[in-house]
């Protein structure tokens, strides 16, 4: 057995915990190679070195949605953070995604509307924009005095319901106070250039975001009633970026010729 055989073998049984047929699926074992795994496998130094992976992927998935864990009860907190690991969760060398992996996993998993899936969408987002917030500059401003100039949404940027006053859900997760009933949603702004990521959103906003879902151009924007404070409020937080229409990198291609 070569030893990248041995080391898949070893790794496989390590994250199942257990000797599984799957730790041998697509290896070459002889007789002997396979009495030998199996008697590393049955060892107590390997059951603590499973054990210890085990409880290191956990801790990892559960600081990646902790502020969305911190409202699910205790037992329902275990079993998504057992599923994910079960998975294959909780080993990537890269936090960010990891965390917004699992943060996916976790939304598709719980009630909508719901406190922690509002939680959970606030995780997300703020996860999008720290991911360019320390190098963000805000774009100019000129370029929405132009009335052709194409925007679309920013992909770092997000609104986030919450059905409830903010500051309650925390004392809530904190156990200061009881969890609230389901309200009228309250809007969140995350955007990578506000202080602290996050505020909350006025109508006109909200209305601004939906007129986004497609690109549109500056006059397209105002025709269909939205205000120009709320553009370039939006546009200076990073909710905003220029967008090109299709066919338009031929053009530039052709212009640069």
């Amino acid at each position: 057995m070569s030893l990248i055989a041995f080391q898949t073998a070893l790794g496989r049984t390590v994250r199942a915990r257990k000797e599984t047929q799957s730790s041998y699926d697509g290896l070459e074992l002889s007789e002997q190679e396979w009495r030998n795994l199996v008697r590393v496998f049955s060892s107590s130094g390997f059951r603590a070195t499973a054990n210890i992976q085990r409880s290191w992927c956990e801790s990892r998935a559960a600081t990646g949605a902790q502020l969305t864990l911190s409202i699910l009860p205790l037992a329902q907190r275990r079993e998504l953070i057992r599923e994910w690991v079960d998975g294959g969760g909780g080993t990537d060398s890269f936090f960010a995604f990891e965390a917004a992996a699992f943060l996916q996993f976790i939304a598709q998993r719980i009630p909508d509307p719901s406190h922690a899936l509002s939680l959970c969408r606030l995780e997300q987002a703020v996860l999008r924009a720290e991911a360019v917030a320390a190098q963000f500059v805000p774009p100019d401003v000129a370029l929405l005095d132009q009335p052709d100039c194409m925007v679309r949404a920013s992909p770092h940027a997000a609104f986030v319901a919450i059905f409830a006053e903010l500051d309650q859900l925390l004392l809530a997760i904190e156990g200061q106070g009881p969890v609230p009933p389901l309200s009228e949603p309250h809007m969140l702004l995350v955007a990578p250039g506000l202080p602290g990521l996050a505020r909350p959103a006025d109508t006109a906003e909200v209305a601004l975001w939906r007129s986004l879902a497609e690109p549109q151009s500056i006059a397209t924007l105002l025709r269909q009633g939205n205000e120009l404070a709320s553009i370039e409020t939006l546009w200076t937080a990073g909710a905003m970026e220029t967008a090109f229409l299709e066919g338009a990198y031929d053009d530039l291609s052709l212009a640069l010729l």
